[in-house]
């Protein structure tokens, strides 16, 4: 049976757009029943609770790490501190500290801190051993699976020097070394005994290619990368059907500029563009985007699929949307220019008192996010703007619901996630007009407002208007509902059955 390989470099507890995006195409394939996996690159202990978490069956998910370490569909056991084979009780003394750490000792002297697994009651997490000195000479690293998985040895100035990887019984599987200089970087990674003999890489990127292609030995695989900086290492994977990589973004460093044929290209997609003939296309988000990738770069074969679809949502009434809630969602950052929207906020409130912003994500600059915060304190916005921080899917769901008005002001986004998943529930969108997003998804004037770039006035009245206009906004928001029904699932399957049918028909 072929398999449809999604890679990623990581499922995290706090998860981007890419990451979202991934595990709506992985929930699109296997409802269709596709034989799909996810591969991820980085070494997560926490990796099977996030899988958990996001429901991702144990099976269709494998981590590099966890295939060399012959652990991939590894089952969890409880591995409690004060149950632990690995601490010989006759000898050694586990003093407790509190919920989150125990001391070793042995005859009164520090041996040992043991860290409790977070989200865990008692659990083995990261456990430091100490020399005679009361220096970290090495720790060993448990997984949420509950076993060794790794020990890390410190070279004499307290930097990372070796590390080993071992397998379910212990054996070292994997050895990462780390020269001793002014960084941590690793210098060599080097496979033990792999189907009896050893393999070295120079870098972790060299030894995915090679995991992929050990991979792609084992099935009949078609791969779609969706990391950029991972472009180079999955277009060097050997064996595969045929690879694809997956651009999520607006190609262009200055896209306000819209030139999408003659701008920069943005500097972290360089590997997709200096790779791209190593694939056997490039897919995006729009018709708009390929047909200006086909202009720069006519020999490119660019393919349009949307990387998110809708699926059976209930539908709220629209007699429950009464209060006047806008709502920002995605991640808090400088380049979402979500400091316009505050005062946006600051400028409606003289006509819609009680209007209220939401925002909802995780941060990635902690001096920003104090900055918007200070904002709000100073423009006394105290009772009008609300940081809700990072959103289960439930949360968000009545966060959804309660909303009338989704906001976005960045000025370069692919699909944009949260104007999507906005439709279904009579929300209306208004977004900057810019490439390629938010002109897929709003049709001006009908279900949404486009508005031009920086025109925080001109945004102001449209949310002014719709928000005390009720008629207006009823009928926008059912224009909203009928909006979503082209990114229905069925619809989104059907533009990647014209990609991969030849893959599902061939021998």
């Amino acid at each position: 049976m072929k398999k449809f390989i999604f890679v990623l470099d990581n499922i995290y507890e706090l998860n981007s757009g890419t990451e979202f995006s991934v595990m709506n195409r992985y929930k699109l394939f296997k409802k269709f029943n596709l034989n799909t996996i996810i591969v991820t690159l980085k070494y997560n202990t926490s990796l099977h609770l996030n899988m958990c978490k996001y429901q991702i069956d144990k099976n269709d998910l494998i981590n590099m790490y966890d295939f060399f370490q012959k652990v991939t569909n590894q089952k969890k056991s409880s591995k409690k501190l004060r149950f632990s084979e690995t601490i010989d009780k006759n000898h050694y003394k586990i003093n407790y500290v509190n919920g989150n750490y125990s001391n070793i000792t042995k005859m009164g002297k520090l041996c040992s801190k043991v860290n409790i697994f977070p989200g865990t009651f008692g659990e083995m997490g990261v456990v430091e051993h100490y020399d005679n000195f009361g220096n970290i000479s090495s720790k060993d690293i448990w997984d949420s699976r509950g076993f060794k998985s790794k020990t890390q040895y410190m070279h004499p100035n307290g930097r990372l020097g070796h590390e080993y990887l071992y397998d379910i019984n212990s054996k070292p599987v994997l050895e990462i070394t780390h020269m001793n200089k002014d960084n941590d970087l690793p210098t060599m990674f080097k496979l033990l005994d792999y189907h009896g003999r050893d393999y070295r890489f120079d870098t972790e990127l060299e030894l995915f290619t090679f995991f992929l292609s050990e991979l792609s030995k084992q099935n009949d695989c078609v791969i779609i990368n969706d990391m950029a900086y991972l472009a180079d290492s999955v277009g060097n994977t050997s064996g595969a059907l045929a690879k694809y990589h997956y651009l999520h973004f607006n190609h262009i460093e200055n896209p306000e500029n819209n030139d999408a044929i003659q701008g920069n290209i943005k500097s972290f997609l360089a590997p997709v563009f200096n790779n791209a003939f190593k694939y056997n296309g490039l897919i995006v988000n729009t018709e708009k985007q390929k047909d200006d990738l086909k202009s720069r770069f006519p020999k490119l074969n660019v393919i349009s699929i949307y990387d998110n679809s809708l699926f059976d949502e209930l539908l709220p009434p629209m007699s429950l949307k009464v209060k006047n809630n806008l709502t920002y969602m995605g991640m808090i950052s400088p380049n979402e220019n979500i400091d316009q929207i505050i005062q946006i906020v600051k400028n409606v409130k003289k006509y819609v008192p009680d209007i209220c912003l939401n925002i909802a994500g995780y941060s990635n600059d902690n001096e920003y996010e104090n900055k918007l915060k200070n904002d709000v304190k100073n423009l006394n916005l105290e009772n009008n703007v609300k940081f809700l921080g990072y959103l289960t899917d439930e949360e968000k769901k009545r966060l959804l619901i309660d909303t009338k008005i989704m906001l976005q002001t960045s000025y370069s986004e692919g699909l944009g996630d949260s104007m999507l998943e906005a439709l279904p529930y009579g929300i209306v969108n208004i977004a900057y007009n810019v490439n390629y997003g938010a002109n897929e998804i709003i049709k001006n004037g009908y279900n949404g407002y486009l508005i031009d770039i920086n025109h925080v006035n001109q945004m102001g009245i449209r949310i002014s208007k719709l928000l005390q206009d009720k008629k207006l906004f009823n009928e926008m928001s059912i224009n909203s509902i009928n909006s979503g029904k082209k990114f229905n699932y069925i619809n989104v399957f059907n533009q990647w059955k014209k990609l991969i049918h030849p893959f599902l028909t061939s021998k």
